[in-house]
């Protein structure tokens, strides 16, 4: 058998992405005639009641893990394994629990042990690892000693407790860079929940800014209530309204029913930590019928346990220090733009920071100072953050504009309009603000590549791919760009941009942003035909996942007016320039998936779906991977079951599954290592495209 050190990439494949988040500790195995005991040690903080489960990674067989156990209130498990039955070897992954410091639900994480491993210490820094090592495609070896290098650690440092007193500073620096990253993955236990929420659709165009915090609050864009999760289903109330849902893995989707029962409004994503919970809504409302497209950022935080000053604290480590912004509009101006916000202070439920500069479209020429004003926790009873936060800054000419962000999530949003009297008082554009820590770990291939050229593979579906022909290659599904050169840095705090005739790209940290006009720069406006922009983050596989927006009026298959300026989800992977992403080879690897619809229609009629029909429109289930072929085996909402035998295909890492799906037929891209892909449905293999949507995907 196998050494560690010379792990296939399959094994290393299903190991990394088992889930990630914190963990550590020292463990011993202490053997009698018969069995072993494995113990070790899981870190966020110090995880209760985490799930650790140990695999074999020759059998491959991560549906019947070789050992499980529990996290007692110091994150210890210990595991007791036959010793004829200890794999040579193994892996370890967590799912849920607590932390002991905040009282939030912990990430998932894994851990591959080095091959003489006596300790076996779970953290965020032993989960990289693996990202890592999968990103490079070199050696085990290889990898981890450059990541070590990267964090200024000795080899032998990375399996350490971060939180222990004797544990060097940059490791424990280095779990704060980890955790700022953003991308990692919550499964929530069962028990109850309050929920937060911040929501902006393209009908608050032209509606009246609010004039502070304070009024934000008071709007209709805030909304709280609470949910309890049981086993897989979700049912609660926001603003009153009755709530429904499904969470599978950490992929959670939430329908918010109208109350004449008119209408529902569908939020779907996949949750962080610190709760966070962000993506794009679908508002139908069977009046019209009228489909409304919007963005909202959410957290979800247990109703009792949570440490108040625990969850500032951490608040703290991702506000510390300068972080990148890349911002776009969904709706409004369509202006695509970056910056560097200085480091936020934090003073009870008080944020304070200073001004800072954007640039608009264009690397030469457009800039705007924005000059803070006011910042907030938003909290529960009691003063407690809820885990949702706001800045509100003023620009040159007087307009304000309000950045929404759920602390957890790389992802926010943010609204902008005049307050001026003698002006509309309108919001006039509202969009997504992605932010990042400058030094945040685990996403920052592009930045650690500025001015290289990579190799780019994307893929996107518009509306008006509805009722057309379904293309019969992954390369009509797959762009795959080769030598893409990114911007330099230009401004020496990590953030640039460059103009050309083509339009602009924006390179800001671990975000990517692109606008391509008809006229090139233009910032007033896209067309339908002709204009595209999209903001996507990257995780630390090379997986890259967002939205993207053309312009104008689209017609969903036959059925007019349809979208205007919608989002439409966008995925891609980011590869060194000549990289082999065909080298990979997924094993056994079996990932958690929830899907919703974005655009559907019923072609024999030319017409939107129903009410009830799109109420009923989503389904869950799990996705196994093997070499070349998947089984797809899913529950939709209405409890009708199946299962699918997919073929997979892979153009520079976005990797298409694709098969019938009973007198239908089915196709999912999925950028290797992400969280979400994108789905098509239709009516044959050689038919038509009736329905696209998205799925979140979890290990």
């Amino acid at each position: 058998m196998p050494k560690v050190s010379q792990l296939s990439l399959n094994a290393l494949f299903a190991a990394v992405f088992m889930l990630s988040l914190a963990a550590c500790g020292g463990s011993s195995s202490s053997r009698d005639v018969s069995t072993t005991t494995i113990e070790g040690q899981v870190v966020d903080g110090y995880v209760e009641a985490a799930q650790v489960q140990m695999f074999d990674l020759d059998s491959l067989d991560y549906s019947a893990p070789v050992a499980s156990g529990t996290t007692d209130d110091q994150g210890r498990f210990s595991l007791q394994i036959p010793v004829d039955q200890v794999p040579e070897n193994f892996s370890f992954r967590t799912m849920g629990g607590y932390s002991i410091d905040t009282g939030l639900p912990a990430p998932s994480m894994s851990l591959l042990p080095d091959a003489e491993a006596t300790q076996y210490t779970v953290t965020p820094i032993t989960d990289l690892m693996l990202r890592e090592r999968y990103r490079a495609r070199n050696s085990w070896a290889d990898s981890t000693r450059q990541l070590a290098n990267k964090l200024g650690l000795e080899l032998s440092d990375m399996y350490r407790n971060p939180l222990a007193a004797d544990s060097p500073l940059e490791l424990q620096r280095s779990l704060e860079r980890v955790l700022a990253y953003g991308g990692h993955d919550v499964a929530l236990p069962d028990g109850d929940y309050r929920i937060a929420l911040l929501q902006a659709d393209k009908r608050a165009l032209d509606e009246s800014m609010p004039a502070d915090i304070a009024a934000i609050i008071a709007s209709k864009h805030y909304m709280t209530g609470s949910l309890t999760v049981a086993g897989h289903d979700v049912t609660g109330t926001l603003d009153g309204e009755t709530v429904s849902g499904r969470i599978q893995g950490a992929n959670l989707v939430l329908s918010v029913e109208y109350p004449d029962g008119g209408g529902v409004v569908r939020l779907a994503g996949t949750v962080g930590i610190m709760g966070a919970f962000s993506g794009t809504l679908v508002d139908f409302d069977s009046t019209g019928p009228e489909i409304t497209s919007g963005t909202f950022v959410a957290s979800l935080l247990p109703t009792e346990g949570i440490n108040a000053d625990g969850l500032r604290s951490f608040a703290r480590g991702i506000y510390a220090s300068e972080r990148n912004m890349a911002f776009r509009d969904l709706y409004g101006d369509m202006d695509l733009g970056w910056g560097a916000i200085p480091n936020v202070e934090i003073d009870g439920n008080i944020l304070t920071t200073d001004n800072f500069t954007v640039a608009l479209n264009q690397a030469s020429g457009l800039t705007d100072n924005l000059t803070f004003n006011e910042g907030q926790l938003l909290t529960n009873d009691g003063d407690i953050p809820n885990g949702l936060a706001i800045l509100r800054y003023t620009d040159s000419s007087g307009d304000d504009a309000f950045l929404l962000q759920a602390l957890g999530n790389r992802r926010g949003i943010y609204v902008a309009g005049d307050t001026n009297e003698s002006e509309d008082g309108d919001i006039y554009a509202i969009g997504e603000s992605y932010m990042a820590r400058q030094d945040a770990l685990g996403g920052d291939f592009l930045q650690d590549n500025a001015g290289e050229t990579i190799d780019l593979a994307s893929s996107n579906v518009t509306p008006d791919w509805i009722g057309q022909d379904r293309p019969q290659t992954t390369a009509g599904f797959v762009a795959l760009d080769e030598g893409v050169q990114l911007p330099e840095v230009t401004d020496g705090v990590g953030t640039s941009g460059t103009a050309s005739d083509e339009g602009v790209t924006v390179l800001s940290g671990s975000m990517l942003g692109y606008k391509n006009s008809a006229s090139g720069i233009d910032s007033s406006g896209m067309d339908a035909s002709a204009d595209e922009m999209f903001l996507a983050t990257v995780y630390a596989t090379g997986a890259l996942q967002g939205d993207m927006s053309t312009g104008g009026d689209l017609a969903i298959g036959s059925f007019t007016p349809a979208a205007k300026d919608w989002p439409i989800p966008w995925v891609g992977y980011a590869a060194e320039a000549g990289a082999d992403t065909s080298l990979l080879d997924f094993g056994g690897v079996q990932m958690d998936f929830l899907f919703r619809p974005i655009y559907t229609v019923d072609l024999e009629i030319n017409s939107l779906i129903t009410l009830d029909d799109y109420r009923n429109n989503f389904a869950f289930g799990t996705l196994e991977v093997g070499d070349g072929n998947a089984t797809l085996t899913y529950k939709d909402a209405q409890g009708e079951e199946g299962t699918l035998e997919l073929t997979i295909t892979n153009q520079g890492g976005v990797y298409h599954f694709q098969g019938p799906m009973n007198a239908e037929y089915i196709d999912i891209l999925w950028p290797a290592g992400g969280s979400r892909a994108l789905v098509l449905s239709s009516t044959a293999a050689d038919g038509k495209i009736y329905e696209i949507g998205e799925v979140f995907l979890t290990f």
